[in-house]
């Protein structure tokens, strides 16, 4: 069996009214999924019998797209769901899309959601967090085991000692080199990367670049993104530093290039690698049952 262990991360993902209603009584609601939908229309009918069949959803789907997301509301205008489901990386300066959340709904749902609310809604009540979406750090424990590491975590960090750092994950790539022929082996296959990295896509990308505590548009001027600071320059040098280590190459030994480095984390289910981040999409339950 497989055995892969999970350390918690998360993503925020909104609901957010249509700023163009469809103008009926009925409410409809978009959501990526029916198995959501029915959920959502089965709690309203059992809270509000009185008022049976007022809401319905539609499976809209919540990545952005021309029949979804943030861009689905702005293209279909009047034929959009009356709230929506909205998992996208700008939703922050797109509020001409959405209508301002009535403050007495407001009131009654935000103290239920996370406060994450306060940070998203800086020109108006437009969106209330939904659920976590996350992207979470994990490690494959029975690759890790089979190499002979002890996995034990004496400080409470919730990550073994071996790895609790980044500093200590690099070292370890060091360890093995850049020659393949001495890279550590899983199901009969050398590991060239020990943790895969994105620094051409934008949402797996930017972790990297707040290692030094910078955020995008941390200060809420969405003029200034916060590219001459301090603490952005920090992130580069976390880059840097990885770079110069022998975390990641390619069949040849050759250390990868930026335009190498895309999206690839489903790979770490197949055993490609030995930590990684993992999302919500991915199926790391059915993976590990596949391997016992």
């Amino acid at each position: 069996m497989k055995k892969i262990i999970v350390f918690l991360g998360a993503l925020i993902v909104v609901f957010g009214l249509a700023a163009c209603g469809r103008g009926e009584d009925s409410i409809v609601i978009g959501v990526d999924s029916d198995s959501m939908g029915n959920a959502l229309v089965e709690a309203w009918n059992t809270q509000f019998p009185e008022r049976e069949g007022e809401v319905t959803f539609r499976n809209y789907g919540s990545q952005n797209g021309l029949d979804s997301g943030m861009q689905g509301l702005e293209l279909a205008q009047g034929d959009a769901p009356d709230i929506a489901l909205v998992i996208d990386n700008e939703v922050i300066g797109r509020e001409g899309v959405l209508a301002d959340i009535d403050d007495e709904l407001f009131d009654r749902v935000a103290p239920q959601t996370h406060p994450i609310w306060e940070d998203i809604n800086t020109r108006g009540k437009f969106f209330l967090p939904a659920v976590y979406d996350g992207m979470a750090f994990s490690w494959n424990e029975t690759m890790w085991t089979e190499w002979g590491y002890d996995l034990t975590d004496t400080t409470g960090s919730g990550l073994p000692d071996i790895f609790d750092t980044w500093e200590s994950i690099w070292a370890i790539a060091d360890t093995y080199g850049m020659n393949v022929s001495d890279r550590p082996t899983f199901d009969g296959n050398p590991i060239l990367e020990f943790f895969p990295i994105s620094v051409d896509e934008m949402w797996s990308g930017y972790p990297q670049l707040t290692a030094g505590g910078w955020q995008l548009y941390g200060d809420g001027d969405f003029s200034e993104p916060g590219f001459e600071t301090p603490e952005f320059l920090l992130g580069l040098e976390f880059l840097q530093a990885w770079s110069e280590t022998a975390m990641s190459i390619d069949e040849t030994g050759v250390k990868l290039q930026a335009d190498q480095m895309g999206w690839r984390w489903d790979g770490y289910l197949d055993g490609e690698f030995p930590l990684s981040l993992v999302g919500t999409w991915m199926p790391v339950a059915e993976s590990m049952e596949d391997e016992e």
